[in-house]
């Protein structure tokens, strides 16, 4: 008390200006007195606030404080994830899960139907497969019985035999659908003839269904006539052109959305898209490397001809050949022709019977002089290369008009009659394929609606 009244005596002798300043001065002081003594202990709580413990026993020593700040990064969920998850969420649990599912449904985790076998959520109560079966292995065109999946001992429904879509008994137990196939990115394929069955078949018995989207092997690429009307089969089934460019997931979209099949269908895509996978998994047998599957679109009319696609050799659809072709004749005119990103390379091969991929292959037990056929990566205009390669084949042929020996399964395969008695006609390949640029300009317009 004395030492205050000494002060302000002492400031009670100064000038008002000069108080003022003094008094600033030992604020100033006082201020820096407090923060540096390390007896107090409330440094930092307007920050930090101490533990509850800290402040009943407040430590003896002092850490100095630091803001720190926390970033918590957590990835999106898988495809898988969201798939089992989107199931679960379907009924009351267990979802009963109908799995259209082939060799190649298989995710990094594992195959489709073990995950969702396993998850105690869902019950896997039957499982649909198409052609080729569940293991892949059987041959074109053959049909299937129905059996049971050998490892889960689930049912299984074939999709190629006595029936081509599930019946309404098929579906009456089951609260949601899953479509899991591999397809190629080409309008002859049978799968994408499954996909619009089992949505047409699931929405007359009221069952959602969910589609599981995987890439297309050729990516965006979008060539060749859309399909002419009065085509519609199962080998090709949709106004769409050869090679359509879309995710199957972006595809089932739209034939559900254009009405390509008969009623509504309560769809939904899982994404993210899954990749292709790697190592490739054949989604049917004669198309047993990505490199098979990108030739594919370029050779598969030559299904209707009279000559070999290697079905019965370890290359299918990486070959083509027959007897009576002047291969010599094709390759000295290679150069002259648009086969944009395709190499060709003489060859001879002998067809052969291989369980699981060829019984019965074309030109069996002969050999043939032909054409090996390759690319590092999908053709950037295939049903272009096409046309090529026909109309080399048939000039290098004894009777032009006698290759194509099925016009019928041709103009199927192809998409049009035009291209057919176009090439008999001997019509240039650039001007054929001028026939289709405005179904693949309007398609592309159409897509990108599509697209996700």
């Amino acid at each position: 008390m004395a030492v205050a009244h000494t002060l302000r005596r002492g400031l009670d002798t100064l000038k008002p200006m000069q108080r003022a300043a003094v008094i600033a001065i030992m604020a100033l002081v006082l201020c820096a007195c407090v923060v540096s003594d390390p007896d107090v202990e409330s440094v930092g709580e307007a920050v930090v606030p101490a533990p509850l413990d800290d402040a009943v026993n407040p430590s003896t020593s002092l850490t100095p404080t630091t803001l720190i700040t926390t970033t918590v990064t957590t990835s999106p969920p898988t495809q898988t994830e969201t798939l089992l998850n989107e199931l679960a969420a379907r009924s009351a649990q267990p979802t009963r899960v109908g799995l259209v599912a082939h060799l190649a449904s298989r995710h990094p985790e594992g195959r489709t139907i073990d995950l969702i076998h396993q998850d105690e959520r869902l019950e896997l109560a039957v499982i649909f497969a198409p052609e080729h079966g569940l293991t892949g292995t059987a041959d074109a065109g053959e049909l299937l019985e129905d059996g049971f999946e050998s490892v889960t001992g689930v049912p299984v429904l074939s999709l190629y035999g006595a029936r081509r879509a599930p019946r309404l008994d098929d579906l009456a137990a089951l609260d949601v659908v899953v479509y899991d196939l591999q397809d190629v990115g080409v309008r002859a394929y049978t799968y994408i003839a499954t996909l619009g069955l089992v949505m047409e078949a699931a929405g007359r018995a009221g069952v959602p269904v969910v589609v599981v989207d995987r890439s297309n092997p050729q990516g965006a690429v979008v060539d060749g006539p859309v399909l002419a009307d009065g085509l519609e089969s199962f080998i090709s089934p949709y106004p769409i052109p050869a090679a359509y460019g879309l995710t199957s997931g972006e595809l089932a979209r739209m034939v559900a959305k254009e009405s390509w099949i008969d009623g509504t269908v309560d769809l939904t895509v899982i994404g993210p898209t899954a990749e292709l996978n790697n190592p490739w998994i054949p989604p049917s047998p004669n198309l047993p490397t990505l490199e098979s599957t990108w030739l594919y679109p370029a050779l598969v009319a030559f299904e209707a001809t009279t000559l070999s696609v290697g079905r019965g050799t370890d290359e299918p659809f990486t070959v083509i050949g027959g007897p009576g072709v002047d291969v010599d004749r094709i390759m000295s005119g290679k150069d002259n022709r648009q086969l944009l990103g395709l190499d060709l390379t003489a060859t001879n091969f002998v067809p052969r019977s291989i369980e699981g991929m060829a019984k019965n292959p074309k030109h069996e037990g002969t050999e043939l002089r032909g054409i090996h056929f390759s690319t590092g990566a999908p053709l950037p205009e295939p049903l272009r290369v096409a046309v090529e390669l026909l109309d080399a084949f048939m000039d290098a042929s004894p009777d032009r008009a006698a290759l194509i020996d099925r016009p019928d399964v041709f103009d199927r395969l192809i998409g049009s009659p035009q291209i057919r008695e176009a090439l008999l006609a001997d019509t240039a390949p650039s001007d054929i394929a001028e026939l289709w640029e405005n179904d693949v300009t309007d398609f592309r317009r159409l897509s990108d609606t599509y697209r996700n």
